[in-house]
């Protein structure tokens, strides 16, 4: 999978050390590369029309089991589909979705996602900063 936040948010090391978990460029060009790629991305994906509108057919993954690995590693256990699937209990922000009678252009969603990394980005270059310049101060 392609992670453009990973260049602006992913500082992750193993604990007790300054080795990171992987070798992610987190250059100010880098960071901008990957914010170009996910405009695109978000761009090119807003021409699209289709919503999501079957949601006990092709249930959301967070409908799903999550078991937790290592640090932020999330795995879902799926089970086997079978003519016969029967309704999952949705979440309950998924149900009052549903209630209100509401559809999701998937769209939409892949948008507020990527303005979520865009504005974070900016946060966390100002983070940066005041901790950097703290730091120099003690």
């Amino acid at each position: 999978q392609f992670h453009p936040e990973k260049n602006s948010f992913e500082f992750a090391t193993y604990p007790g050390t300054d080795v990171p978990y992987e070798a992610i460029d987190h250059s100010p060009e880098a960071v901008r590369i990957c914010l170009r790629l996910a405009e695109f991305f978000v761009s090119e994906a807003r021409k699209n029309a289709h919503v999501y509108e079957d949601v006990v057919k092709y249930p959301l993954v967070w409908t799903y089991e999550m078991v937790l690995g290592l640090s932020f590693e999330q795995r879902f256990v799926i089970d086997r589909v079978s003519k016969e699937r029967t309704p999952l209990t949705l979440r309950g922000y998924w149900t009052n979705f549903e209630s209100q009678g509401r559809r999701r252009n998937l769209a939409a969603a892949v948008a507020a996602t990527m303005l979520f990394i865009f504005v974070g980005s900016g946060f966390a270059r100002r983070w940066r900063k005041r901790k950097d310049s703290s730091s120099e101060r003690e």
